[in-house]
């Protein structure tokens, strides 16, 4: 790669976006040639980019694409910025998750900096009404490893968590409560834990209740798992009746899937109170082989012992396609090898 080429060209033609987009997709195909580039910059010519650039994200980009390849270069470009025309323009920014995306990358290069935007994103919260948005802008800050975290943390402890909790009890968006929740759990776990509290079980509980979508209902169970068991236990007769009323095996698939190993044990204990039967049923009616392979396999990820005891009901001979009746007999080879389906 002729990286003076590209240095000669990017820093006369290219917007601070442009470049921190170069730095970050090269990071992926050559990282000693993107290491480099980065050293043969000329920060100042790129302090200067960002001093002219009115869109915060772009910003963030060109600081985040550098502080990934070389956290010195990237504090030395912030230290080198006009930061109270930076401060003016995130100020100026109407979009919070463009806001959140910008203080986040700015706070990895420099946390000391950051304390003085504070207050911005702290109002922006305060005055937003999507809790979606929230939890992205949480999720934007923490992204960055501990020195995010410590940041959104700080951000947390000035926020009017009474204006949240009554943003997220009115809001009937469930995914976009969860998402919020999440977010905030990504920065504390424990004010998040709190703050699920406040809001109550069986508001989300009717909130849950109310949705048709089983696999955004279980990845709401999944991520409330992970903040407060409990809570999610109770949810589990909510996801069952969910799941045994939907009969599209790849819709069910799709919800087990949200779960993940810090939730499996909520995945596990749904599957084992579920209608093997009724299961059974669905599975002998479905006729695409590879929707009934990750069905399989997903089952017996979450309780091995009731994925083996569904595969054990099931019946090829009641199966309607005889490529998913061949599937079915291939699948209880692997998982039951002591047994002659022959």
């Amino acid at each position: 790669m002729d990286i003076d080429g590209l240095k000669n060209r990017i820093e006369p033609e290219y917007d601070a976006g442009e470049i921190g987009d170069v730095i970050n997709n090269i990071i992926e195909e050559d990282k000693e040639a993107v290491v480099n580039l980065v050293n043969r910059l000329d920060l100042r010519v790129l302090a200067g980019k960002i001093d002219a650039e009115d869109d915060v994200r772009k910003i963030g980009r060109c600081v985040g694409g550098i502080f990934r390849v070389n956290p010195d270069a990237a504090a030395r470009l912030v230290q080198g910025v006009d930061f109270e025309k930076l401060k003016s323009k995130i100020e100026a920014e109407d979009d919070i998750e463009s806001v959140s995306f910008c203080i986040g990358e700015i706070a990895c290069a420099v946390p000391g900096k950051i304390e003085r935007l504070m207050p911005v994103i702290r109002d922006r919260i305060d005055a937003e009404e999507d809790t979606g948005k929230i939890g992205s802008c949480f999720f934007n800050i923490c992204k960055n490893g501990d020195e995010g975290r410590v940041i959104a943390d700080r951000l947390l402890r000035h926020l009017d968590f009474g204006k949240l909790t009554d943003k997220i009890k009115s809001g009937d968006d469930i995914a976009k409560i969860v998402l919020c929740i999440t977010g905030i759990a990504g920065a504390n776990r424990e004010i998040a834990g709190i703050l699920l509290t406040r809001i109550g079980f069986l508001n989300l509980k009717n909130k849950i209740e109310s949705g048709d979508d089983i696999e955004i209902i279980g990845g709401v169970i999944s991520e409330i798992s992970k903040v407060n068991k409990e809570f999610a236990w109770k949810l589990i007769p909510v996801l069952k009746d969910k799941i045994e009323c939907e009969e599209d095996i790849q819709k069910i698939n799709w919800c087990l899937s949200n779960f993940d190993d810090d939730s499996r044990d909520v995945a596990g204990k749904i599957v084992s109170v579920l209608d093997l039967d009724s299961l059974t049923g669905k599975l002998e009616s479905e006729d695409d082989i590879i929707k009934i392979s990750f069905f399989i396999d997903e089952i017996v990820w979450a309780s091995r012992e009731s994925g083996l005891k569904l595969l054990g009901k099931l019946n090829p001979d009641n199966v309607r396609s005889p490529d998913a009746s061949e599937r079915i007999i291939e699948l209880k080879k692997d998982y039951l090898p002591d047994n002659n389906f022959n």
